[in-house]
């Protein structure tokens, strides 16, 4: 989960959505049948949409807004001029009392628009058709653009004016003081800032204009059915349903499904290929307006880092990506085959089986006391996530694909997002990632909202830090060869997730920048540009890549149009994570000091500045990348070790059976 801002609107959902590929289930055709494994239904803060304390909240609210608009009457006139005010004219026009009162009515009607926002999505995440959902969501976003309206003049303001003033500001209110890192960033993005006009103009149209593609994109991929056929019997399907099949343990399963799903994402490429190319051109626009030096510049700026620390990091990632690609050589030679097929990208390990498909109960457990032998206070935490509903994993037909975390602000809650739970160990991860998501906010929520605002790197790197956790565990209890394999297998398996398979989105994400320059982005256009993002990071060791068009359309992130480039961050996150997870098994007893003061002071200081400061190192110098690189390496090396090892005795036993006249099992 992350909580950021950007400039034109606030993100009232805090949400990192895990990509719908990333959370699939080992099911059976029908993927609804109850079974031991399956995971809880929650219980959200909030009865319903009637619940006299979510009313009361939109109330308050919608007088924050009416108490913004009110002082904003009085400095609008300031506005255009305001980075030429002094001090003394700031004093005259009782500009700092104006601000001050704008800024405490904003984060408090933030963080009760926040709620409500929260709310209303994690009903329709249950359940996509919930009516009375949808319509008190239409209400909170009319509360919420006059809302931001109301407090623009003081955001531009705050952005521009003098040094003298601002200081001013942050020193006459503790509110003030509180948010000081948060304008601080907003202060560096002076040079783009647009005439009050524009931006009231950009932030009116863009709801429900700009942001309306992310629901376009629901509306379209839910209303998709397609057949599958297996054995000779057919079965009509949602998507969900179909991309569920991506982790079954047969092959030609996972193989029809793949074609199944394929062609149902192709089904809708013209109104999906019409929103890449709308959302594309508004951003584009966007930064030839405000003349940002590169289509990163608010990206970055939302994570908090500079561009020589971002290419620092991609320039490992480039180098060694055809080294990378070997755990998927690997993989293909763990299934038998010369080269990895696509439908094989997510498939758990081979050499697993329904032993060891484990509990929800008890993959809370483990979690729980894996991740608190590091971080003690965790143990409790993920308990009692489970023990307060806070996690919703059932498996219903009107669920939303993937999983995420979610925080109310108010009731300072986090709540955990699966679209299923099965028992597998791609399911357990992803349930540690987002409790990873969720402690997170967990340990800064005694904060002031403004410090808990991170960007989604450092959100990333919360969330794949209890991942790390749970794959060193694995590792060092595997009982046998076949359990080492399984949990080198997928270990590995996250490697290529987010040193091949993230850079290649981010990198289709930048051809379309550069593209939509030249002229429309056109469905065939959209396609070659994928493919072409796929065979550069993918090179041999995948076929079909010339039928992986469809990702541009399967993958939510690029409608996600609050968070522009969402895909690089996770790469960060996983880089990070490890760094992180490799000093604190440096010094098991010290982790939970480690763990917390990183996290903690991930709100209020940049990426660099936090690096530097509990990790000593420069991430914008290849010094820490390249080591990691080098652990990365050691990887996929025993994970090779570890398989030869394995294929050497299963050949050996099948020579003893052959000279015995038996039959290998």
């Amino acid at each position: 989960m992350a909580m950021f801002y950007v400039q034109s609107k606030a993100a009232l959902l805090i949400v990192c959505t895990l990509p719908v590929f990333f959370a699939f289930t080992h099911a059976s055709l029908d993927p609804s049948p109850k079974n031991q494994y399956q995971g809880p239904s929650w219980v959200l803060p909030y009865s319903s949409t009637e619940d006299p304390s979510l009313l009361s909240n939109l109330d308050e609210a919608k007088e924050c807004g009416k108490l913004m608009n009110e002082t904003a009457s009085e400095i609008r006139h300031l506005v255009d001029k305001a980075s030429d005010i002094t001090l003394a004219e700031a004093h005259e026009e009782r500009l700092i009392p104006a601000l001050v009162s704008m800024n405490k009515n904003y984060w408090k009607g933030f963080a009760l628009l926040f709620d409500a926002g929260v709310y209303v999505s994690e009903r329709l995440n249950v359940d996509g058709t919930d009516r009375d959902a949808q319509v008190f969501g239409g209400k909170v976003n009319n509360i919420l653009i006059p809302f931001l309206q109301a407090h623009l003049p003081a955001a531009i303001i705050l952005k521009l004016c003098k040094d003298e003033v601002f200081e001013e500001f942050l020193n006459s209110d503790e509110s003030a003081k509180e948010a000081e890192f948060f304008l601080r960033e907003a202060r560096k993005l002076k040079p783009h800032a647009l005439s009050f006009a524009e931006e009231n103009i950009i932030t009116g149209l863009s709801d429900p204009g700009f942001t309306a593609w992310k629901a376009v994109w629901g509306d379209c991929s839910s209303a998709v059915n397609v057949t599958l056929e297996l054995n000779g019997v057919k079965e009509e399907m949602g998507l969900a349903a179909v991309i569920s099949l991506i982790d079954h343990p047969d092959s030609e399963t996972r193989h029809q499904a793949w074609m199944a799903e394929r062609k149902g994402w192709l089904s809708i490429e013209n109104p999906l290929a019409a929103a890449l190319n709308s959302i594309t051109k508004w951003r584009f626009t966007n930064d030839k307006l405000r003349n940002h030096a590169s289509s990163l510049t608010e990206t970055l700026s939302a994570a908090r880092m500079t561009k020589p620390s971002h290419d620092a990091m991609f320039r490992m990632i480039e180098k060694h990506a055809k080294d990378n690609r070997g755990t998927l050589r690997i993989q293909a030679e763990a299934w038998g085959k010369q080269v990895l097929d696509p439908w094989d990208l997510w498939a758990s390990s081979p050499l697993e089986t329904e032993e060891d498909l484990v509990p929800f109960d008890q993959a809370i457990d483990l979690i729980a006391e894996v991740v608190g032998e590091y971080v003690p206070e965790a143990r409790e935490f993920v308990k009692g996530m489970r023990d307060d509903k806070l996690i919703e994993a059932s498996i219903g037909n009107t669920k939303k694909s993937g999983a995420h975390c979610a925080f109310f602000p108010v009731q300072k809650v986090p709540v955990v997002y699966m679209d299923s739970f099965n028992g597998g160990r791609l399911k357990l991860n992803v349930l540690a990632h987002e409790l990873g998501h969720a402690y997170h906010v967990e340990i800064m929520k005694g904060l002031p909202l403004s410090q808990m605002i991170f960007g989604l790197n450092l959100a990333e790197t919360a969330s794949l830090f209890f991942e790390a956790i749970i794959d060193d565990k694995m590792l060092s209890e595997a009982n046998d060869l076949k359990d080492s394999v399984s949990a080198h297998y997928r270990t590995n398996r996250r490697v290529a997730d987010y040193l091949l398979h993230r850079p290649t989105r981010f990198e289709f994400e930048v051809k379309m920048h550069e593209q939509v320059e030249k002229g429309k982005l056109s469905k065939s256009v959209v396609n070659d540009l994928m493919v072409e993002s796929w065979k550069q990071y993918y090179g041999d060791a995948v076929s079909e890549l010339d039928e992986m068009g469809y990702f541009a359309y399967k993958t939510l992130h690029y409608y996600k149009t609050d968070t522009p480039f969402y895909n690089w961050q996770y790469s960060f996150g996983y880089l990070m994570a490890e760094k992180l997870f490799q000093k604190c098994k440096e010094n098991k007893s010290s982790c939970k000091q480690v763990y917390h003061n990183f996290f903690m002071d991930s709100g209020t200081m940049t990426a660099e500045e936090l690096v530097q400061k509990h990790l000593d190192y420069d991430i914008s110098q290849d010094t820490i990348w390249e080591e990691i690189a080098i652990e990365v390496e050691n990887k996929i090396n025993r994970f090779k070790t570890e398989w030869e090892k394995y294929k050497g005795r299963q050949n050996n036993t099948q020579g003893t059976c052959e000279a015995d006249g038996a039959q290998c099992k």
